[in-house]
Formats: structure tokens, sequence, C-alpha cells
């Protein structure tokens, strides 16, 4: 095909057709640009749907691991609605006449506050799209912006957390060990076998009900986990099944 473009030029000059030739020359710069932007075209073609498949596959994985984190906050949530009705009666109990309230109570609604909340958050893939760049290449906006807004709010879930688990450990727990028998809490409510009963005296664990310092904690406790709930953990969740269905129209429209 050279060959034969070279001899049609050979021939005008031979036989003196200087203009024709020079429009052959320009008509084959253009066949040559045209031929060159097409190539260029398929290439951003080829590398636009390239881009597209590693975006849908992206948004699968997103989706999987926003499904499980999904799931593990709905238990959470459950776990924290529970430990909160819990603060709630036991501050519905405080007061100077406690001994008609029922021990076994007292005991299981201290043994439901001792943990604290902590939520497993999964985000191995999603640290990957966002330390890659690769989330900035989705065209949704929506879906970028809430992708990129998950990690701050992750970031205010986990020192809500720290909060609750450090009032805990600095004030509830050293409170507990030296006003009641957590021994005789666990050998009702854990699972330990062969526990007992404390051997070393007979205690009330009631009489922290008259206590100021067991109210405050209460009280205090009571507000910190209502904050964390509706705050960040109902944020989060609002979040993630909004994610949940940028990632599936993302998915979808691909297939369409």
């Amino acid at each position: 095909m050279i060959k034969f473009f070279r001899n049609i030029r050979r021939s005008f000059i031979n036989e003196g057709k200087t203009s024709k030739y020079l429009k052959y020359a320009i008509g084959e710069i253009i066949l040559v640009v045209i031929g060159i932007l097409i190539a260029l075209q398929i290439n951003n073609w080829n590398a636009l749907k390239k881009q597209e498949n590693n975006n849908i596959f992206l948004s699968k994985r997103l989706l999987v691991e926003t499904d499980k984190n999904i799931i593990e906050l709905e238990k959470e949530i459950i776990s924290i609605e529970k430990s909160i009705n819990s603060l709630l009666m036991m501050l519905h109990l405080t007061g100077e006449d406690y001994h008609d309230v029922d021990p076994k109570k007292v005991d299981s609604l201290i043994y439901d506050i001792l943990g604290t909340p902590t939520y497993y958050f999964n985000d191995a893939v999603l640290n990957e799209a966002l330390s890659t760049g690769q989330v900035s290449s989705f065209e949704n906006d929506s879906l970028k912006n809430i992708i990129y807004s998950i990690p701050t709010t992750m970031e205010t879930v986990k020192f809500r957390e720290q909060n609750i688990e450090q009032d805990t450990n600095t004030n509830l727990i050293p409170f507990l060990y030296n006003y009641i028998s957590l021994r005789n809490v666990d050998h009702q409510f854990s699972n330990l076998e062969n526990l007992g009963k404390s051997q070393i005296k007979e205690i009330d664990n009631r009489q922290i009900l008259s206590m100021l310092f067991w109210e405050n904690e209460i009280d205090n406790l009571h507000f910190i986990y209502n904050t964390l709930l509706e705050e960040s953990y109902r944020k989060l969740d609002r979040d993630l099944k909004s994610l949940k269905i940028l990632l599936e129209q993302q998915i979808n429209s691909n297939h369409d």
C-alpha cells in the first residue's frame, strides 16, 4: 500500500504536475491525521471501557464489604439499645430506700452495663479504593462524597466508644470493685462454671443504689451511650445504607 502511494507521487512529479502533487500530498496528510485520530479514539474507548470495568469490580467488592458492615452495625445498635435501657432502669432504681428492690434485678443490670460498645468496621476495600485514588474515577458525585465522608464518621464513632471505655475503666469498674461482689454477679449471669458465690462476707450489692457517685456515673454513661447511638451509630447506619443503594445503582446501570 505504501509502495502504491509512492508510485503515485513519483508519477505526479515526473509529469510535472506539481499542483496535483500538492493536492495529493495534502489529502494524504489529512488521511494520516484521520487515521491517527481514529486510533486515539479507539485507545480512549478501550481505556474508558477498562476503567468502567475496574469501577464495577470495585463497586461489587465495596458492596460486599458494606453489606457486612451494615449487618454488624445493626447488631451493635441492638446491643447498645439494650445497654441504654439497662442504664435507664438502673437510674430509676436509685434512691435511699433500696431494700425493696429485687437483688437479682440489680445484679442483672450491673452485668448488662459492664461491657463497652465496640463496632468492628471492615474497611480493607474502602481503604484500598481511597489510597489508590480509584474513587475519583466514579462519575456519581453522591457516591464519591459518601465514600470520602465515611472515614471521618468512623473517627467520631471510635472517639465516642473510647470515651465510654475510658469512663467505664476509670470510674465504673473501680467503684464496683470497692462496693459490690462481682463474683456474685458473675455467679448468676456469666457462663463461667463452678465459680460459686463470694466466700468473703455477705455483701448487699443494692447498697450502691443509695450512693450519689453511682447515680452520677450511671447518668453520665446513659448520656454518652445515647450520644454514641444517636449521633454516631445511626448516622453511620444511614450512610452505609445510602452507600449500598448508590453502589447497587452503579452496578445495575452498567448492565443496562
